[in-house]
């Protein structure tokens, strides 16, 4: 069989009836299906499927088993296809081979459930393990963004987690990628930050374009950080993000930690000479608009 997408036959193709009359066999009709490389190869096993619902599926020849099944609705092999990619992903080791499967499966209607299972490794084990430098530096800067707005994600701390962006921060800025540099500062909680922490991160560059892309942010962490030591701290009259879970949290599972507020602000605030208004964009997209 040769493949090509027309499925439809010209004059010339046609087999000639009239000519067939009496005849033992007809001539034999050539379709043709137009496939990508990739689904060409695996299109005899696909057409096997269809009579026997067997395929033999490893983390190269899925993919275009799945774009296959979507194209010709079939929804058993599309199926087939996400849950061997699922149990997949609950065994593998954490590493590459798992933000590849994310890249892949991120921009797929019908592999949402991978996503969120990649998700949910991601949240558990990107900042609260070991330091994963090589994931990072190869991870799609909106797929962190997205780890990082999850209100799952695990991490040590908010400076560590800082410290483990940072070969990322720097491999993109030295490719001339601030913008995306900005998408991942945007998302740090500064306000959950020590003020020994807060010293270190003013010492470093990244401070600088914090506070010259969001004005405010880092005065505002300083003055919640000195109203909080108050004993008045419980009646803090404006909306902050909440701490994220840390690694010593997970002996207290009872309840859920969600991500932080993005209302910013109730109310006009003046403490300790920092001037606290309403109407901060916390969202980057929203500040470059």
């Amino acid at each position: 069989m040769l493949l090509k997408e027309d499925l439809s036959l010209s004059q010339t193709d046609r087999p000639n009836c009239s000519s067939c009359i009496g005849a033992d066999v007809f001539d034999p009709i050539h379709i043709r299906l137009v496939e990508d490389d990739e689904c060409a190869e695996i299109f005899p096993e696909f057409i096997e499927f269809l009579y026997t619902e067997r395929v033999k599926l490893d983390l190269k020849n899925v993919w275009p088993f799945i774009r296959l099944g979507k194209k010709y609705d079939v929804e058993d092999l599309v199926l087939t296809c996400t849950t061997f990619i699922r149990q997949r992903i609950g065994s593998m080791p954490f590493g590459i081979a798992l933000i590849e499967i994310m890249q892949k499966a991120k921009y797929e209607k019908s592999t949402v459930g991978i996503v969120q299972c990649v998700m949910h490794r991601l949240c558990k084990e990107l900042f609260s393990g070991p330091a994963y430098t090589t994931v990072l530096l190869r991870m799609d800067v909106g797929i962190l963004c997205d780890v990082l707005r999850t209100n799952d994600v695990i991490v040590t701390s908010e400076y560590d987690l800082f410290t483990r962006l940072k070969p990322k921060l720097d491999a993109l800025e030295a490719t001339g990628e601030g913008r995306q540099v900005l998408r991942l500062l945007s998302l740090l909680r500064l306000t959950h930050m020590s003020p020994s922490q807060l010293r270190e991160l003013n010492s470093t560059k990244y401070m600088t374009m914090i506070r010259e892309t969001f004005p405010g942010y880092f005065e505002r962490a300083l003055w919640i950080k000195a109203y909080k030591a108050d004993e008045f701290k419980e009646e803090l009259p404006i909306k902050i993000e909440k701490r994220r879970e840390e690694t010593r949290d997970l002996k207290m599972r009872g309840r859920r930690i969600p991500r932080h507020a993005r209302d910013g602000f109730d109310c006009n605030v003046q403490y300790q000479g920092y001037a606290i208004s309403d109407g901060y964009l916390w969202d980057f997209d929203q500040v470059f608009e």
